[in-house]
């Protein structure tokens, strides 16, 4: 029987690789504790055999903060174990669960694995890392994510986006996003196609060119058609297209 067991630690980088046997689940993590928000997430990954080898394999790729990040598949959805390390906090099991000693920055640990079971959910799976220690699994959907690299660390952008809810463009607003501290959201089924980023503070606006969407200046709106630029306080402007990442299907915008 195999197991997936994932460790994730404090440098911020990422290792991952692909599996030989047939998978019934792929599997994502991703870091969802704002403290942590750095760039690059460490995972470890090991699959056990028959004969209780461990055998660890290694790939190195590239996660945006907050970016759901693919480590490895599994054939065993009910023996998923999972031990992740952020300098304090600590995503493990109890002694009772699975335990081996490992090295993390030069030093030997003993890390306790907490069992997951993927039972029931679709084949691909993202695995939450909260700041209280929990993970949380869901079903991985196309994910959107919204950063602000701006100067100060007080400065908060508000973000408005644009995409096809069942078939019509519409944009959504607004979100704020604190620098540093990047905004995740997720699409639903009926929700598809490009995703179109537009941003401002305050007053100040980052104008795109490649799709014009309805905006209200000052207050918030949902699934807002282009229809609506027609009334008052409404206008239309011009979203610049967010980068898609295949790998971790997430559409991505930043503004510095």
């Amino acid at each position: 029987m195999k197991r997936l067991i994932i460790l994730v630690s404090t440098v911020f980088f990422i290792l991952c690789s692909s599996v030989v046997f047939a998978a019934t689940h792929r599997v994502y993590v991703r870091n969802a504790c704002a403290q942590y928000s750095a760039d690059y997430i460490p995972i470890y990954t090991w699959t056990w055999n028959e004969t209780n080898d461990w055998e660890r394999w290694l790939t190195q790729a590239y996660g945006s903060p907050g970016a759901p990040v693919f480590v490895g598949e599994t054939d065993d959805a009910e023996n998923i174990h999972i031990f992740a390390k952020n300098g304090v906090l600590k995503w493990e099991g109890t002694s009772d669960d699975f335990c081996q000693d490992i090295v993390m920055n030069s030093r030997v640990i003993n890390a306790c694995y907490r069992p997951v079971d993927l039972s029931g959910y679709q084949y691909e799976v993202v695995l939450d890392f909260e700041c209280n220690g929990v993970i949380n699994v869901k079903n991985k959907t196309t994910a959107v994510i919204l950063e602000n690299k701006t100067c100060c660390d007080t400065q908060i952008v508000d973000y408005a986006i644009g995409f096809q809810k069942n078939g019509q463009w519409v944009s959504m607003g607004w979100i704020p996003v604190k620098s540093g501290i990047p905004a995740y959201l997720t699409m639903s089924d009926d929700e598809a196609g490009k995703v179109y980023c537009f941003t401002k503070i305050g007053t100040t606006y980052w104008i795109g060119n490649d799709k014009d969407f309805c905006i209200h200046e000052s207050q918030s709106f949902v699934y807002l058609p282009n229809e609506y630029c027609e009334s008052p306080y409404y206008r239309e402007t011009n979203f610049r297209e967010a980068t898609y990442n295949s790998d971790g299907d997430y559409w991505h915008c930043s503004v510095y």
